[in-house]
């Protein structure tokens, strides 16, 4: 099964109560809109910030002269960013969507991370089955969201608290 990197905030019975409660009004949809689009603008920093890490980990560029794809331009290229305020798991995420990757690579973000059980990474040289290397974990992913954390959170209260206050009034 693939392993998929993601930062999540959740407020999980903050988002449900809320949610409820929209539904039950007459104009909740737009307030549920608007909160999705506050939320999303709030944590929209942090997808550039993961492409541009993973983009400037190093490589030596084997992939582009063979006329390859190249894993770090794949792995921004999945890195998503989701806003869900109903359901099971409502929240906001930034994750490196592991469908999104070409096939037999979905599980190579969280290589290049180096999270267990993906700590070792082990591979043929250039397809030489007789000729394997460990390759080190070049970690990009936390290390890049984390300037972005705790003004997401606080960006995420600050939206939920004005809405939550709103539906109060009326």
């Amino acid at each position: 099964m693939a392993r998929d990197l993601q930062f999540r905030i959740q407020q999980g019975q903050q988002f449900r109560d809320l949610s409820r409660r929209l539904r039950e009004m007459e104009d909740g949809k737009e307030i549920a809109k608007r909160l999705r689009r506050e939320l999303r603008r709030a944590a929209r920093p942090m997808v550039p910030a993961v492409r541009a890490a993973v983009l400037a980990t190093p490589s030596r560029g084997d992939n582009a002269r063979r006329g390859r794809a190249s894993l770090r331009r794949s792995i921004a290229r999945a890195t998503q960013l989701q806003v869900k305020t109903s359901g099971s798991r409502p929240g906001v995420r930034v994750w490196i969507n592991p469908r999104r990757m070409p096939e037999g690579q979905r599980n190579l973000p969280a290589y290049m991370e180096g999270i267990k059980p993906f700590d070792r990474w082990r591979h043929p040289v250039y397809g030489d089955e007789n000729t394997w290397v460990t390759q080190e974990a070049r970690p990009f992913f936390y290390r890049a969201i984390r300037p972005y954390e705790d003004g997401v959170v606080e960006a995420g209260d600050r939206v939920l608290r004005e809405i939550a206050r709103e539906i109060e009034v009326r």
